[in-house]
């Protein structure tokens, strides 16, 4: 962990959060840390290693005033605030007590994001980085964000020394028999390089329950704390120029799947009328098995949403009662500075191009029930294996080949090598060429937006990629099998030229967080807390400490 401008890290600071990082990477038993202790102890005996895992535990549960407790009304679930312990609800009247909503559930967790920012600028290392990362070269084409148009129109608009963030808000399942999960609003600083946003990850809020949070609710804090970011911004001195520095910090971009989305949105779901948050087109009702389906067929007169108009629409259907055009009233995230609510979210391509489209096309060609099909490889699963299998990755690919009958439970780095390095050699004279071609259409539209440097040129090739992709689903496969997943990867390239390439702006840096978090929990009880105490340390009353960052993503 690297030293601030100001306050070094203790040498015992660092001991007591290196033996946290290594009981919670090895998952150690209470008895395996006792004896560590013990044995570190005996070797070194200065002081700055704890005594016995007793010592150890206090040093953490010593760390009070930096995580808030929100509490939610219990009778009409609104929020109370994080000040008093008791009172009348401002909205219902009901009386509440603190510990009572606390002990049914009704709270979530909010972490000052100002003072995480704070330390993260202080930090001389991060400093660099944000000095290196500034004085990149341009050569036109699309390489991060800095190139994308939206965070041109944002930042030019902006004071000098503003920084942008972006931020995720997805549902993460903690246990596998229970339908508890956890909602973790979590920021990364778009000004680092991207290697460095790996290691810098922030968590503003956390709500953990059986249910999806209201988010109207749920992100008040956090959309507060955008507007100070905004307004007041965070003064932080710059070791390398020695220099004091006050930054505005702006909130451009949403990173959140197909589910969490419309939730942010407060839209309708992709599954309902107007279900799509990009654009206006209402999908169909369709035969799908049994049952029924929404289908998205390619629609040439498509028309795009904008953020004034969704305004005007959650303003009608908030008068109203009445959802408009797939828009169900205001959400929260319109009250932050310069945020756009539509061109601010982005269909992520791990959710949609991998673990949407490529794994549904897996489905169809290996699942029994498409057997009639000729599309249907079941019959060739050995043959495809037989080329599969042998692939040896190289080192940055941090997983071997699979099976194709265990694609249920294959990852989205999985996904990710199959469709781009995998599948055209596996597939070419396995699947029928006109399915084949099909296929490589995908193939070719996400490579290209997942390339380090994108040209205007390859944009504009790659949205007719797409379209030729969505309608040939349509013919070759059947119109419910246009999926939303299917109609989103029309919005890929829009994605791209507001922002970034792909690479730059998926989920894949926030699941990797989300797994680390879930490698906190160590028992049922107390879930939210038991996440919240490595970065309550982290960020104590002083400020002194910089982010542990180093997520890793295997």
């Amino acid at each position: 962990m690297a030293e601030t401008s100001s306050n070094a890290i203790s040498s015992t600071d660092q001991n007591y959060l290196l033996l946290l990082a290594l009981k919670t990477k090895h998952q150690l038993t209470n008895e395996a840390l006792e004896d560590i202790l013990k044995l570190l102890n005996h070797i070194g005996g200065d002081g700055t290693v704890p005594a016995s895992k007793y010592y150890f535990e206090k040093y953490f549960s010593d760390c009070k005033g930096v995580i808030d407790i929100y509490l939610i009304c219990e009778t009409c679930e609104m929020l109370l605030g994080n000040k008093a312990t008791s009172g009348d609800c401002s909205f219902c009247g009901e009386q509440w007590v603190a510990s009572h909503n606390i002990s049914k559930g009704q709270f979530f967790f909010c972490m000052p994001l100002k003072s995480q920012i704070k330390a993260l600028l202080n930090d001389i290392s991060v400093q660099k980085h944000l000095a290196f990362h500034k004085e990149r070269s341009t050569t036109g084409n699309y390489s991060d964000i800095q190139d994308g148009t939206l965070y041109k129109k944002v930042l030019n608009s902006s004071p000098s020394n503003t920084l942008s963030v972006n931020f995720s808000c997805d549902g993460v399942p903690v246990f596998k028999s229970s339908q508890y999960s956890v909602w973790p609003v979590l920021c990364v600083l778009n000004e680092l390089p991207p290697v460095e946003r790996l290691k810098h990850v922030l968590m503003a809020s956390l709500w953990f329950g059986s249910k999806k949070p209201d988010m109207n609710l749920y992100l008040q804090p956090f959309v507060n704390e955008c507007q100070d970011l905004m307004q007041s911004g965070v003064d932080w001195e710059n070791a390398v120029m020695q220099e004091k520095i006050n930054s505005k910090v702006v909130c451009t971009l949403a990173i959140c799947d197909s589910v969490a989305r419309p939730l942010l949105q407060n839209m309708m779901q992709f599954n309902g009328l107007h279900g799509c948050g990009f654009c206006t087109d209402p999908g169909t009702n369709v035969p799908k098995g049994r049952g029924m389906t929404r289908a998205y067929p390619y629609k040439k007169d498509f028309v795009l949403r904008s953020s004034t108009e969704t305004i005007e629409q959650a303003e009608h259907a908030f008068q109203n009662k009445k959802t408009v055009c797939g828009v169900k009233g205001p959400s929260i995230l319109m009250c932050i500075p310069n945020f756009d609510i539509i061109n601010g979210f982005i269909p992520d391509y791990m959710h949609c191009a991998l673990l949407g489209v490529a794994r549904q096309m897996m489905r169809l060609w290996v699942e029994s029930k498409y057997h009639r099909y000729p599309f249907y490889l079941g019959t060739q699963v050995e043959r495809i294996d037989s080329r599969l299998l042998p692939i040896k990755p190289p080192s940055n690919i941090s997983r071997i080949p699979r099976s194709v009958t265990q694609y249920k439970f294959w990852k989205a780095h999985e996904w990710f090598a199959w469709l781009v390095f995998y599948s055209v050699p596996v597939l070419k004279g396995i699947l029928q060429e006109k399915y084949f071609l099909h296929w490589c259409l995908l193939v070719e539209g996400i490579t290209i937006l997942t390339s380090q440097s994108i040209s205007e040129e390859q944009l504009y090739h790659c949205e007719r990629v797409f379209i030729h992709f969505v309608v040939l689903t349509e013919k070759l496969y059947g119109t419910e099998h246009v999926s939303y997943n299917v109609h989103c990867t029309l919005h890929l390239v829009k994605s791209v030229r507001d922002w970034e390439p792909l690479w730059a702006h998926s989920a894949f840096l926030y699941e990797s967080y989300n797994g680390h978090l879930l490698d906190m929990v160590k028992g049922t009880p107390a879930v939210p807390l038991q996440m919240c105490l490595l970065t309550e340390k982290l960020y104590g009353k002083e400020h002194k400490l910089a982010p542990i960052g180093e997520h890793n993503d295997n």
